[in-house]
């Protein structure tokens, strides 16, 4: 896990020297990256993790089904709602 989280987060290069932030930064990471993993495996993607996390960026409407992979963490009509951003 961690050759992923330094080759899609840049770990190694965080220059943040407060450890209970790094510890809290950590855990995002690799919350993010199981989402982006169960997303994959769930779809039948065969695309890499880099390419699914570059069109989630650009696109917020493709974070809806990795967010939603792992289990309903919010329901369509919420999400809708929070699309005005």
């Amino acid at each position: 896990m961690h050759w992923l989280l330094d080759v899609h987060f840049g770990e190694d290069f965080c220059r943040i020297e407060d450890e209970g932030v790094q510890q809290v930064l950590n855990t995002v990471r690799k919350i993010a990256l199981n989402c982006i993993k169960a997303y994959k495996q769930k779809s039948g993607s065969r695309f890499p993790l880099s390419k699914i996390m570059f069109s989630c960026l650009m696109d917020r409407r493709k974070l809806l089904p990795v967010l939603c992979c792992q289990g309903k963490l919010i329901s369509v009509a919420q999400h809708k709602r929070h699309l005005t951003w």
